[in-house]
């Protein structure tokens, strides 16, 4: 399982392939994914980044309004993390091809 905790009492939760939402005592399936879910993050904008096997990371700008379209990133890798650094840059790990940096 694979969880990430946004703001106070919020946090999303991965387990094999479905993702799932934690609020205010609260537990709410979000979606079924197509391959098991890696890595969950959850940034300063609160922002997920979904990374996947196998599929690279999906990335979801307004998942907390109800908003479940993302963006697709390094498709075909599997990416096994995501930070943001103090200047706004993103990097991206994988498993074979090493780390990516996105602005």
């Amino acid at each position: 399982m694979l969880v990430t905790q946004g703001n106070m009492n919020h946090y999303f939760f991965g387990f094999g392939r479905s993702l799932y939402e934690y609020n205010n005592g609260n537990v709410s399936s979000i979606f079924r994914e197509t391959d098991k879910i890696v890595w969950l993050y959850e940034d300063i904008d609160s922002a997920l980044w979904v990374g996947k096997m196998s599929e690279g990371v999906r990335y979801y700008p307004n998942i907390r309004k109800g908003n479940y379209s993302y963006v697709k990133f390094l498709e075909g890798l599997t990416v096994s993390s995501v930070i943001n650094d103090s200047q706004g840059n993103y990097c991206l790990t994988t498993t074979k091809e090493g780390v990516f940096m996105f602005n």
